[in-house]
């Protein structure tokens, strides 16, 4: 549990922007 705490929230919200434009991504390759 002591490496997720050292994860700043700056880099967690940076992932989870990431983690959204892939969805996207997969969502829209899906519907084409």
């Amino acid at each position: 549990p002591s490496t997720s705490t050292s994860l700043s929230p700056q880099h967690q919200q940076q992932r989870d922007k990431i983690v959204t434009q892939l969805h996207l991504a997969l969502a829209s390759s899906r519907n084409h």
